[in-house]
Parts: C-alpha cells; structure tokens; sequence
C-alpha cells in the first residue's frame, strides 16, 4: 500500500481500514461502503456499457449542501458539471418545477444521471453522527439538519434546531424562534426547508426506536429512503431520455481522512425511455466489485 493509500485508511478494494476506528465502524453499520473515487469509476464504468457518456450525459445530484459533502464534487467532476435538485438533507426540494428545468437541459439524444444520498459523519473515534471539520477543535453533527430535527422529534415539545454545535445552527437564528408539537409552524424565512425536514424525522420516529441499529444510520437509512421515493415522484412517466439513479449513503470522516470519504451504493437503476419500470442494476455494479 502506498503513501496515498495509507492516508485514505483504505485496502486496494476501496474499503475502510479494517484497523482503524472509523473503518471498523464505516465497516458494520455500512456494509458495501467503498471510497467516493473508487465508486465513481465503478458506477461510472457500468453506465458506459449502457451508452451514458461524458459528453451526452446530463448530471444532476440531491445531497445536501454541507461543505463536506466533496464525493459529490468528485461524481461531478467525472460526468461533466452538476445540477442541483436537493436541499437540507439532501431531499430534492427543487421538486417538479426543478426536475422541468433539468429535463429541458438534456443534449440531444442523451441520457439523464442522477445521484441522491443522504450523508452521515464518522469520526476517527468511530463515533457517529459527527465530524470533525477543517479549522474546528470540536466535533459537529452530521447531517447536521437531519440530527437536528431528530433532537427536535425526541424532544416533542418545542425546538431552536439543535444545539449551537450543530452544523445547521446558523449564527442569525434567535431564540425565540421554534416550532411547537401540535400547533401551526410558524413560518420563517429562508428557513422552510428545515421545517420540512423536521416533519419528515418526526415521522421516522417510532421506526427509529424500533430499530436495532444506532440511531444515527437507521436516521439515515430511512431518509435515502424517502429522498428515492420523492425522486421517483418528480419524474414524469412519459419523460423520453434514459434516466440512470445511484442512491446510496455519504460516510464523511474526520479532515485527516477527507481525501475521497466513503459511499455505500444503496440502489442503481436504469430506465431506457417512457416507462414507470427502472431496471435494477444494482447487483451488476455489486459484482464488479473486488472482494
């Protein structure tokens, strides 16, 4: 293993260091976790079979804005610039309106890419649920909105959005700003998508307490879930250009292991023209995969 390998923590294969805190950790809760450029080439590799290319390809993406989120910059960088559709937990808050203006940007007989995860901190400790970030001396909360709003949810009476350590606690917000169980919302500007979110998490609620996974990834999982139910609603039946889906989960680790981070691929799907049916890719990119 060489000088670059070492520092990313990772074997040949893509996978987290299996001696490492936050590799053992990446390792149990995310099966299948492979680091962001190696995934790219793989995902990348499988749409090339099936025609997509750089140059005809129209890449778009529903993350959520942290500054961390850098996978995504690298997916980007691969297929040639980046819509945005997601928002706050990287739900896809540009909706059908977003998806109309993405649609018209297609290059003539090409295809459509679109990858969507939520993301989730593991720091080097193997704590999750939080990162370290650049310049900072103490841990955040990642997905800061996400672990935000399950504070809130947990809470079930009335919120500020998290603690002053939370990634989405921004400085303007003031105290007197919450949201009450049970009454109206009361309506903030700028801030309509947290509130959304907050709705979200609090339905997840009981699923999270039944759950015998850590709060924090049965958190994430479910929202994949619900960020892949809403981008199949804004994708209209009859929309005639290939359309491949990468879904997964985001693992952020601490600034000194930042390089690339970790993706777990959840789902890839390939629909060839008007249809409501996507075909599943999702164990053909599973079996080029090294062991």
């Amino acid at each position: 293993m060489g000088t670059y390998e070492s520092k990313l923590h990772v074997t040949y294969t893509g996978k987290p260091d299996d001696t490492s805190n936050s590799g053992r950790t990446i390792l149990k809760n995310f099966p299948g976790a492979r680091r962001g450029k190696f995934t790219i080439d793989k995902t990348q590799k499988l749409f090339m079979k099936y025609n997509f290319t750089k140059e005809s390809t129209l890449f778009a993406t529903s993350t959520c804005p942290d500054e961390i989120n850098r996978v995504f910059d690298l997916f980007s960088g691969a297929w040639g610039g980046n819509f945005t559709l997601g928002g706050l937990a990287g739900l896809p808050f540009t909706g059908k309106t977003g998806f109309g203006a993405l649609s018209s940007h297609v290059p003539d007989d090409g295809e459509l890419l679109i990858l969507f995860a939520p993301h989730i901190g593991v720091t080097k400790e193997g704590e999750i649920g939080n990162i370290r970030r650049a310049g900072m001396t103490k841990d955040t909360t990642a997905c800061g909105s996400c672990m935000a709003a399950y504070e809130a949810a947990q809470k079930l009476k009335r919120t500020n959005y998290g603690s002053n350590n939370s990634a989405c606690h921004p400085s303007f917000w003031k105290p007197n700003f919450f949201l009450y169980e049970g009454k109206k919302e009361t309506e903030l500007i700028g801030d309509k998508q947290q509130n959304v979110v907050n709705k979200v998490v609090r339905d997840f609620l009981p699923l999270i307490k039944e759950s015998k996974e850590n709060p924090a990834v049965a958190l994430a999982n479910l929202m994949y879930e619900k960020i892949k139910q809403e981008i199949l609603k804004i994708i209209p039946d009859d929309f005639p250009a290939p359309i491949g889906l990468i879904g997964g989960v985001h693992i952020n680790t601490d600034k000194q292991e930042r390089i690339e981070d970790f993706f777990v691929v959840k789902d890839v799907l390939l629909r060839r023209g008007p249809n409501k049916k996507f075909d599943d890719l999702t164990k053909e990119y599973y079996a080029s995969l090294p062991n």
